[in-house]
């Protein structure tokens, strides 16, 4: 049966399945629906950016007072291992639209561009989730309720220098972004 739509072909002992009928996509199973996806990871990341600085509240700053040490990380523990979680999966958004921004500067010719994306965002996501996130959790939830004031002391200020570590691969990011789509090579 030639013209047979369902027609079995052995090979060996399996046979495999011929179809003719037409297979639906799913909206998920669909490229155009993960680089959308990514696209919008952006605007994703702003928005969350926002709600996890709310919650988290301002992180006092380099040699504060013990007093002040210990109201942040001891007042509330919870909003900033709510606020950590939040960064991570925040972190992840931005990695998928470095990868987006990636994408889009290849397909306009800007290949270095956004090798530096990739690179930059690469930079970003492994101090951000190797260090810095771990870091402020485990102040608030160990070393601040131990009583060592220095070593409470020493880790925020370790948490202040991941930020400004932090900013140079964010900038890079950015000057990625701004300058593949802005011409310049």
């Amino acid at each position: 049966m030639r013209g047979d739509p369902h027609e079995h072909i052995s090979c060996g002992h399996a046979f495999v399945h011929q179809s003719h009928d037409v297979v639906k996509q799913r909206a998920y199973n669909n490229p155009t629906f993960w680089e959308q996806l990514w696209r919008t990871s952006g605007l994703q990341f702003v928005g969350f950016f926002v709600i996890t600085s709310l919650i988290y509240g301002y992180q006092p700053q380099v040699g504060a007072s013990a007093d002040a040490l210990t109201a942040f990380y001891n007042g509330d523990r919870t909003r900033i291992l709510i606020a950590a979680a939040f960064s991570g999966l925040n972190i992840l958004n931005l990695l998928w639209f470095a990868a987006a921004l990636r994408t889009a500067l290849a397909d306009a010719g800007q290949d270095g561009w956004g090798a530096a994306a990739t690179a930059s965002s690469a930079a970003f996501g492994a101090l951000s989730l190797s260090f810095r996130s771990p870091s402020e959790p485990a102040v608030a939830f160990s070393v601040s309720g131990s009583g060592n004031q220095t070593l409470t002391s020493g880790l925020n200020d370790f948490s202040w220098a991941l930020a400004v570590l932090t900013a140079f691969p964010r900038a890079m990011l950015i000057m990625s972004g701004c300058s593949g789509f802005g011409g310049r090579g």
